[in-house]
């Protein structure tokens, strides 16, 4: 075994805990579609029908949830852009190299800068954390000339 997989390996094992919470989300969801691709299992997130809307299960609506190796995207479409993948990815990164301290460093900045920052709402607390804009960033470079 090289050594470059010893590393892949260790972050995989570093991140299970967080992904096995991510696998209970998924359950809980109602999500279908898995595939392993680029590393990453991946689902999309269960639907429900309220008021003649089709919705999805996805706690907070967002595009996508990372957990550990896992990828919860809220629809077949959104897990197609390139740009969504790469920033979702970075959050599968992080998380193999923090492990699980990952989950605490995010929220822990998350809070701090909602409480003690000068953010009016908890977007823009959000927007401030240094592991989305790290994302974010992964994302306009494959938006501007890589692929996923």
């Amino acid at each position: 075994m090289s050594p470059r997989w010893r590393w892949y390996l260790f972050g995989y094992l570093m991140a299970l805990p967080h992904t096995l919470i991510g696998l209970v989300l998924a359950l809980i969801y109602r999500s279908g579609s898995w595939r392993w691709a680029s590393g990453c299992l991946e689902c999309v997130g269960g639907t429900f029908v309220e008021n003649g809307r089709t919705q999805t299960r996805i706690w907070g609506r967002p595009g996508a949830q990372t957990h550990g190796w896992l990828i919860i995207y809220a629809s077949e479409s959104l897990r197609t852009i390139k740009t969504l993948r790469a920033h979702e990815r970075t959050h599968v990164v992080q998380g193999f190299v923090g492990g699980p301290l990952y989950v605490v460093a995010y929220v822990w900045c998350f809070l701090w800068l909602f409480a003690v920052g000068e953010f009016k709402n908890w977007r823009a607390a959000y927007e401030a954390n240094p592991f989305e804009k790290h994302a974010r960033a992964a994302a306009r470079r494959a938006g501007a000339w890589g692929t996923v």
